[in-house]
Parts: C-alpha cells; sequence; structure tokens
C-alpha cells in the first residue's frame, strides 16, 4: 500500500485527562493532524521507536509540521515534548487487552471502561498485569511436568545401562555409555 493509499485518521486534536495531547491512529493509518517536534522528539523518534525496525513513519511538510502514519506495530509512543501517539490494533478495535487476553487465553478480572493516558508506561504497565495474571494462575496450577524415557549416548553412566545398544553402537573399547533415563520435560 503506498502512502497515497493510507487511511487519513478523523480523530484530531484529542486531549487527555491530564491535558496532553493525544494523537489516535489504528495500524497503517496516517494522521491528519501535523505537529512540530522538537530535536529530542525526533531523536527519541530515531534511537528509541525506530531504532531496530520502522515502527511509526513521520514526514515533515513544508512549514516542518510532522504527520505520523502507523506501521504494523501496536501501543504508546509518548514523546518528550510532543504528543502521546497511540496506535491501536486494525482488527481488535480499541481493546487492545481483549485482543492479548484472546491470543494467549488469560482470563483477568479487568474493568473494561475508557481511561485517559497518564505520564509513564501505561501500555507496558498493562501488559505487565497482564503477564503477572497468568503467571499467577500458573503457580497456582503448579508447572505441567512429566517424566519421560530418554535414551542417550552419555560420557558418565546416568540412570541404567543399555547392555544391548552398548554392545552394538559402542565396540569393544568404548567412550561413551549407552544409558536409558527418566527426565522431567515441563
Amino acid at each position: 500500500m503506498s502512502s497515497d493509499d493510507a487511511a487519513v485518521s478523523p480523530i484530531a486534536g484529542l486531549v487527555d485527562a491530564q491535558g496532553d495531547h493525544v494523537i489516535e491512529l489504528t495500524e497503517w493509518e496516517t494522521s491528519e493532524e501535523r505537529v512540530e517536534l522538537s530535536p529530542s522528539d525526533e531523536d527519541t523518534l530515531r534511537t528509541e521507536v525506530n531504532a531496530d525496525k520502522k515502527r511509526l513513519e513521520y514526514q515533515f511538510d513544508r512549514e516542518g509540521r510532522a504527520t505520523f502514519r502507523a506501521r504494523q506495530f501496536v501501543g504508546v509512543v509518548a514523546l518528550p515534548d510532543g504528543p502521546t501517539i497511540q496506535i491501536s490494533p486494525k482488527a481488535a478495535g480499541n481493546n487492545l487487552l481483549y485482543l492479548l487476553r484472546y491470543a494467549q487465553n488469560v482470563s483477568p478480572t479487568t474493568i473494561e471502561q475508557q481511561t485517559g493516558l497518564g505520564q509513564g508506561d501505561s501500555f507496558v504497565d498493562a501488559l505487565a498485569a497482564l503477564f503477572n495474571q497468568e503467571l499467577q494462575e500458573i503457580l497456582r496450577r503448579g508447572l505441567h511436568s512429566e517424566y519421560q524415557t530418554v535414551s542417550s549416548e552419555e560420557k558418565q553412566l546416568r540412570g541404567r545401562l543399555d547392555v544391548q545398544r552398548q554392545l552394538q553402537r559402542q565396540g569393544p573399547v568404548p567412550t561413551k555409555f549407552e544409558c536409558t533415563y527418566a527426565s522431567v520435560f515441563s
């Protein structure tokens, strides 16, 4: 899809509960709004947000104001001096927690309501809460483990010696032992 084909966001000029400027996009959407970026904002986009992959494109117009184009990544980018950019999944609408719960089969207790973005790592906090809920569930149930019989060559004798395999594979002067033992797998 070329930049000419990209969808244009009808949402512009939103302000969150703290009065900070918010731009909401979905994947592959281009913002209609143009904003000024400080050198610190540009540096953050270049060295942190887009360091290893291009996650959020930005382009300047003739007046030096930037527009943003989301790619296939979702999350929240809070620029040091500029706006907060919320990128939601195209398929799931605005309910990213529901999508993550569905994908990972996690069923934490959540209160589903719109809230304003605060300063900090709210997206990371949400992921941490989901991770913590899943971890608590795993610890409550216990790790799934079972014993499986393993046959392998070992430098030291482990379990019991498989005499028939030892004679067939190792020859008259063995350097390894043909062992069979039980091992725990999670």
